[in-house]
């Protein structure tokens, strides 16, 4: 078949090895195809940092990473420092962990709580208009539009202390457990910024 393509390009003058090239998005069978026809590929960056940051952001840790993979942990003696600042520095290196998949997936629980139900809407929008004066609706991201993460963790940031009022007047506490999703916000307004 391969033959087959490239004589027919050549009855219109065009030679697979010096006039085509081909842009690809990665996936297994566009490296195939670039592999088979032995023509230049180039593969598309926006798509790998697409999948990066939504690998990021809707996939679960393995067992193994949840567990900590301890062959990557550096150990430091206490001689490897020359005074205190560097200690400091090492500090300051070390950052809490988060796990974005979790900190989306309570939101949504959330969001889904409260806007699933006329009745719990109605207290949440009562009391979110008594302190603001008007209305913070709470909105569901879209999974394959990672750039609505903020839309919808921001309004849940404002209205965090209404929610939580909202479920212990609705006896839901378990729905306030390890609200962690404060962490995160700043990292994902950094990097999706509105223009």
């Amino acid at each position: 078949m391969v033959d087959a393509v490239k004589e027919h390009l050549i009855s219109f003058g065009i030679d697979f090895k010096r006039d085509f090239a081909s842009a690809q998005v990665g996936a297994a069978v566009n490296k195939k195809y670039i592999r088979v026809f032995d023509v230049i590929g180039q593969f598309c960056f926006n798509h790998a940092i697409h999948l990066a940051i939504t690998d990021t952001f809707y996939n679960k840790l393995d067992s193994a990473q949840e567990e900590g993979d301890f062959d990557d942990i550096l150990i430091y003696d206490v001689d490897d420092f020359d005074n205190v600042s560097d200690l400091e520095f090492l500090k300051n290196e070390i950052i809490e962990e988060i796990h974005y998949h979790d900190v989306l997936k309570q939101a949504r629980k959330i969001v889904k709580f409260i806007k699933l139900s006329s009745v719990r809407n109605h207290i949440f929008q009562s009391k979110v208009i008594f302190k603001y004066n008007k209305e913070i609706e709470l909105k569901l991201d879209v999974k394959t539009r990672w750039n609505s993460v903020p839309d919808l963790l921001q309004p849940i940031i404002e209205t965090k202390h209404i929610l939580i009022e909202t479920f212990n007047e609705l006896n839901a506490n378990s729905m306030i457990e390890n609200f962690c999703i404060s962490k995160c916000i700043s990292i994902f307004k950094i990097s999706l910024r509105k223009e």
